[in-house]
């Protein structure tokens, strides 16, 4: 991972996702400890911009074309 993104983005992607310390929508939305009422348009701009930092890389593996024989 760190070979890809910088040290700025691990660091939005582990507060917005994972950390304790920051939003962890991650654990809330995957074990439903979020009520409706959490549910804002301020989280999902957040995730809009993890997605859109994301698709600024190219994460597909790299296919050696070469044939040796």
């Amino acid at each position: 991972m760190k070979q890809i993104f910088d040290e700025d983005e691990l660091f939005f992607f582990k507060f917005v996702l994972v950390e304790k310390a920051g939003y962890n929508l991650r654990h809330r939305i995957a074990h439903s400890l979020m009520l409706f009422s959490e549910y804002q348009i301020n989280y999902m701009h957040l995730l809009f911009l993890i997605l859109l930092k994301l698709g600024k890389y190219d994460l597909r593996p790299k296919m050696n074309l070469s044939l040796e024989l």
